[in-house]
């Protein structure tokens, strides 16, 4: 086997690298450069071990393909329960795709939750105007839980 120099990256996790000590580690197959980020199974990672990035990215994701299926969610020749059914079984594995990695601090599930409701609502046909609240649209489109409480249960198996 060998080491590819320019297919490898390092970083560290968990702790902060001076700049001088970010010089690209020299081995007999090339020079190995320093990364804050790294993305690995799907999942970024950032030295600081933080996941806000990955995060953000799923969701701009689900944002992206609920976006490119919204003649569909919008659509009023569908009946209700089969837009909100594929919302289900199209968009949320799609942002809760290596959720397990996730610390679920309460801007992530405020971040999940805002997301699931925007959606809903847009299913729904809500404008902003209208102020429906989260439960208000779960309950409307028969969702049992908000996608936070979905992500947790998805952890335990």
């Amino acid at each position: 086997m060998a080491l590819s120099a320019e297919k490898s990256l390092w970083m560290t996790l968990g702790c902060s690298v001076n700049q001088p000590d970010r010089e690209a580690i020299q081995l007999p197959c090339g020079k190995i450069e320093y990364t804050e980020t790294f993305k690995y199974l799907g999942v970024e990672l950032t030295s600081n071990l933080t996941d806000t990035a990955d995060v953000d990215a799923k969701l701009a994701r689900g944002r992206g393909t609920f976006k490119s299926l919204s003649n569909v969610f919008r659509s009023t020749a569908l009946p209700k329960k089969l837009r909100v059914k594929l919302f289900q079984t199209l968009i949320v594995p799609t942002v809760l795709h290596g959720c397990e990695c996730w610390t679920l601090s309460t801007t992530v599930c405020d971040k999940l939750n805002v997301f699931q409701s925007r959606c809903l609502g847009t299913i729904l046909g809500d404008r902003w105007e209208d102020h429906a609240s989260d439960d208000t649209a779960r309950s409307r489109c028969e969702v049992t839980m908000p996608l936070a409480q979905l992500e947790r249960l998805r952890r335990l198996g």
